[in-house]
Parts: structure tokens; sequence; C-alpha cells
């Protein structure tokens, strides 16, 4: 014990003060020393969505799903197509932060049953939406089930009205 705060004072003197404060000195009851935490904190994010039509409700297949950072739309998180039921899966690990992007693309066009509209839909995570957080650098895992309703283009809609 008496050694660990020799040390964290000799590292403070020069300089490694995020050292002394990243430490945790444990009781000497449960045997004592120092734990020191580096790193970066963070989280996992699981997003169930299901994707269906807009005007008929039924699951819409081979839909690309893609988490993106909110801050930054560039940075993909994750990314997976809908299968027969119109559900995919996406999840990762990441920095916690309060918000993220899914987009979905129809990247198959008409084939499965439309030319459906891209979509950007925001997700907000809140702190109480983690569970079994660690208390230190892990704070846990927040999952979200999404239903997105995707809309067809304008030209499959024009196709579906009937034609007099």
């Amino acid at each position: 014990m008496k050694n660990s705060k020799i040390i964290r004072w000799i590292l403070s003197l020069l300089g490694f003060s995020g050292v002394a404060t990243s430490c945790e000195v444990i009781s000497e009851s449960t045997g004592g020393g120092m734990i020191c935490m580096y790193g970066t904190p963070t989280a996992d994010y699981v997003f169930n969505i299901e994707v269906v039509d807009d005007q008929t409700g039924e699951p819409v297949p081979m839909i690309l799903t893609s988490a993106y950072d909110y801050n930054n739309s560039e940075y993909q998180l994750d990314s997976r197509m809908t299968n027969e039921q119109g559900k995919a899966t996406l999840s990762f690990q990441e920095f916690p932060s309060g918000s993220h992007t899914i987009v979905t693309e129809d990247i198959d066009g008409p084939d499965n049953g439309g030319d459906y509209q891209r979509t950007a839909t925001t997700i907000k995570t809140n702190s109480n939406d983690f569970v079994e957080p660690n208390g230190a650098w892990y704070s846990g895992t927040a999952t979200h089930d999404i239903t997105i309703r995707l809309v067809k283009k304008a030209e499959d809609v024009e196709e579906q009205e009937p034609r007099e």
C-alpha cells in the first residue's frame, strides 16, 4: 500500500497525473493493491430491425440495413440484409453515444416485391437504456426494437394504380 502511494506521487511529479487518477486502490481487507484502468469507455448496441411495406404491412426481404455513428455518416458500424421475415439484427461495440442512424436501402430493385425508397432513422440511446454496466469503462448493453416502414418509389406506386 505504501509503495503504491510513493509510485503515484513520483508519477504525478513526472506529469503522469492521469495514471494516478485512473487507478483505484483496493482495500487491505480484499488483498490490497491497486487496479489501473486504461482504454476507452465502451458499450454494446443491439438493434433488432423489422422492415415492412408501408401500404401492406408485409415484411420486406433483401433490404440492406446499416448502422452509422450519428455524428459521422461515413462511419458504418454494422450492416445486414433482412431475411425472408424482413428482420435483421445489427450489433456492435463502440464509445457510449447518444444517437445512431439506421439506413435502409433496397439494393435489388423490384426483385423483393417493389423498388423501395432509402430511409434514415435516428435512434437515441440514453443512460437508462443500458443494462449490466460494470461501473468502470463498460456502460453495458443497449437493445432497441425498431420497425421501419418502407415506401415504394414513385414509379412503382404509379404502376400499381388501376389504369382507365
